[in-house]
C-alpha cells in the first residue's frame, strides 16, 4: 500500500508528522481519527519520480524493537507514564510499521484497555513471549524491571543470531564459488570437449558420458533447469510449513555433527535465560514453560518442552521432569536440578545459559576450520571428479597406442 506523510495534532494541540499505509489517500483522515489524533494535511511519503521495491510485507527487526524496548524501559524508570511514554517514542520512530502500531497501542490504552493486550493487537511486531513479560510487569508493578529483562534477552538472541550468521558466510561463500565454478565448466569448458571428443572420434567412458549429458541438459534445456530450481524451494517451503517437515528438518539439523552442537548449545542457552527471566518476574512454572517452548524456536525442543510441562502438572518435580524430557544439555540440566533442589533455580540456570553462550561463541569461531575439510571432499569430488572426468578419454587414448 502506499505510504503518506500526515501533519497531525494531539488533542493537546502538539502537532506532529507520522507515516502511515493505507489503500487510498481519502483513508487517512479516518485512519487518523481511529489513533485519537486531528488530521491536519498529507503527502505521500516519497515523489512520483522514486521507485519503491518491496519483497514482502514491511517490517520490524529485531534491532529496532531492542532499542524500542530499551527506551521504554528507561522512560519508565524515569517516572514517566507509560501512555506518554509510547506516545514519545511513537513521534520518534523511524519505521512506519512501529509508528503506526505505538499510536494504535496509544489508542487502546487511553480507551482503557491493558497494556498487555494492546500490545497482543499486533502480533507480528510484539510476539507472544514479548507480551508475556508486559503481563508479568503490569502483575508484579515492576514493568521497567520486566522490560529490562526482556531487552536483555533480546539482544543475547539477537547476537547470537548475527554469530551465527557470520559463521555460516564462509561455507555459503565456498558453495557459491564451487556452484559458479562447476556451472562455467559445464556451460563453456565440457562443450569445448565434446567438439574434440567428437572430432578424433574416441570411446568415451561412462563418467565422461554423464558429464557429457549433464552439460547438454544444463546448455539446452536451461529454462527446465530453472523451474526445477524454482519448483525445489518451492517444494522445500511448502514442506517446512508443515509441523510434521518442521519437526523432521529441526530433528535432523540436531543430528548434524558441527551444526547440531552449535544448534543444541543455542537452544539450551536460549531455554536457560527465558526461563530464568520468567521465573525471576514471577510467573508460574506451567507458564513459563509453555512460553519457554515458544521461545526455543525448535520443534524437537518445543514438543519434549511440552511434555515436560505436563509432567510437571502432574507433579513431577522440576529437575527429573526436565532430565527425563531431555530438553537441555548436561551442565545445564545439572544446574537446573541442584537449582530446584536448593530454590534458587533462576540463579543457577543464567549461570547456565552465559556457560552455553560462550560455548557458541567458541563453536562459531572454529565453525570454518571444522568444516573446512568437508568441503575439501566436497568440492574435490564435484570439481576434480568433473574435470578428471574429461580427461578420461585421453587417457584411454594414450594408452591403447
Amino acid at each position: 500500500m502506499p505510504l503518506y506523510k500526515v501533519k497531525t495534532a494531539t488533542p493537546l494541540g502538539v502537532q506532529h508528522e507520522i507515516t502511515i499505509d493505507v489503500p487510498e489517500a481519502r483513508y487517512i483522515p479516518m485512519r487518523v481519527r481511529e489513533q485519537g489524533l486531528r488530521f491536519i494535511s498529507a503527502k505521500p511519503a516519497s515523489s512520483s519520480r522514486s521507485i519503491q521495491i518491496s519483497f514482502g510485507a514491511p517490517r520490524v527487526s529485531m534491532a529496532e524493537r531492542n532499542v524500542f524496548t530499551n527506551q521504554l524501559s528507561a522512560l519508565l524508570e524515569a517516572g514517566i507514564p507509560i501512555v506518554e511514554s509510547l506516545d514519545s517514542l511513537a513521534r520518534e520512530a523511524t519505521n512506519p510499521v512501529l509508528q503506526t502500531a505505538l499510536f494504535d497501542i496509544v489508542q487502546r490504552l487511553q480507551s482503557g484497555r491493558p497494556l498487555s493486550e494492546s500490545f497482543r493487537a499486533h502480533p507480528r511486531i510484539f510476539d507472544s513471549l514479548y507480551c508475556a513479560f508486559l503481563e508479568v510487569g503490569e502483575r508484579s508493578g515492576a514493568l521497567d524491571v520486566a522490560l529490562a529483562d526482556l531487552a536483555v534477552m533480546m539482544e543475547k538472541t539477537d547476537t547470537t543470531a548475527k554469530k551465527l550468521r557470520g559463521a555460516m558466510m564462509y561455507p555459503t561463500m565456498v558453495l557459491i564459488a564451487a556452484g559458479i565454478s562447476l556451472g562455467v565448466i559445464m556451460i563453456f569448458v565440457v562443450p569445448t570437449f565434446e567438439k574434440i571428443f567428437l572430432e578424433a572420434k574416441m570411446p568415451l567412458p561412462l563418467p565422461t558420458q554423464i558429464v557429457l549429458g549433464i552439460s547438454r541438459f544444463v546448455t539446452h534445456q536451461w529454462w527446465a533447469v530453472l523451474l526445477l530450481a524454482g519448483g525445489a524451494v518451492y517444494g522445500v517451503r511448502r514442506v517446512l510449513a508443515t509441523p510434521a517437515g518442521r519437526f523432521w528438518f529441526d530433528k535432523t539439523i540436531l543430528r548434524l555433527p558441527v551444526l547440531g552442537k552449535l544448534a543444541r548449545a543455542t537452544i539450551t542457552a536460549r531455554i536457560c535465560r527465558t526461563l530464568a527471566v520468567l521465573l525471576d518476574a514471577g510467573m508460574s512454572i506451567l507458564e513459563a514453560l509453555d512460553l519457554v517452548a515458544i521461545a526455543a524456536n525448535n520443534a524437537v525442543y518445543a514438543f519434549r518442552l511440552r511434555q515436560i510441562r505436563d509432567k510437571v502438572m502432574n507433579g513431577a518435580p522440576l529437575g527429573r521432569a526436565f532430565k527425563e524430557g531431555r530438553a537441555l544439555e548436561p551442565i545445564a540440566q545439572s544446574m537446573l536440578t541442584h537449582g530446584a533442589a536448593t530454590g534458587s533455580p533462576p540463579k543457577l540456570l543464567r549461570k547456565a545459559a552465559v556457560f552455553y553462550e560462550n560455548e557458541v561463541d567458541i563453536v562459531t569461531v572454529n565453525l570454518p576450520n571444522a568444516m573446512q575439510p568437508l568441503f575439501i571432499v566436497v568440492l574435490g569430488v564435484v570439481l576434480g571428479g568433473t574435470v578428471i572426468s574429461l580427461y578420461l578419454p585421453m587417457w584411454s587414448s594414450f594408452s591403447l597406442r
